[in-house]
């Protein structure tokens, strides 16, 4: 964890090298909790959808297909993909949402991340919305609803 705020790492260096290593270096204690909670909570990592806001997204989207086992899906609002596919084992669901008007994470990063994704064998939704910012909007969270539904079908 970074030594100040709510952030996983630190951004003084957007380099995305630099930022790839502090995901890798973060990946392990998010890894340990996921698991640790769904142990406690006795909840299957098939019943999990991973979902993050901008540094939250890019651990998301790092980390999901790294776990033991597939998790159900991957929501992730306002963030960037730092791929490697080195240690990929599973390829979940990912939904990208993004404001248009991002001017923390560009709307660049949402292209990439849907590409190299779908390039890579993961089924990739996405939804921006024009003049949104570094944030989320409701047409988001609606979206964000509609993929849960989708990924996580009512136990019977």
């Amino acid at each position: 964890m970074a030594p100040f705020g709510r952030q996983w790492f630190s951004l003084k260096d957007r380099d995305p090298q630099v930022l790839l290593q502090e995901v890798r270096r973060a990946a392990p204690t998010l890894q340990k909790s996921i698991s640790t909670h769904l142990a406690q909570y006795q909840v299957s990592y098939s019943r999990l959808v991973l979902m993050g806001f901008s540094q939250g997204s890019m651990m998301a989207l790092f980390a999901a297909p790294r776990l033991p086992s597939a998790v159900a899906g991957v929501m992730a609002y306002s963030g960037a993909l730092l791929w490697e596919p080195e240690g990929a084992q599973h390829r979940p669901p990912v939904l990208l949402i993004h404001g248009e008007a991002d001017d923390v994470v560009p709307l660049s990063a949402h292209r990439y991340a849907k590409q190299t994704l779908a390039a890579n064998g993961f089924s990739v939704a996405g939804h921006t919305t024009p003049g949104l910012g570094h944030g989320i909007d409701q047409a988001g969270i609606e979206a964000g609803a509609a993929f849960l539904a989708q990924a996580l079908p009512p136990l019977r």
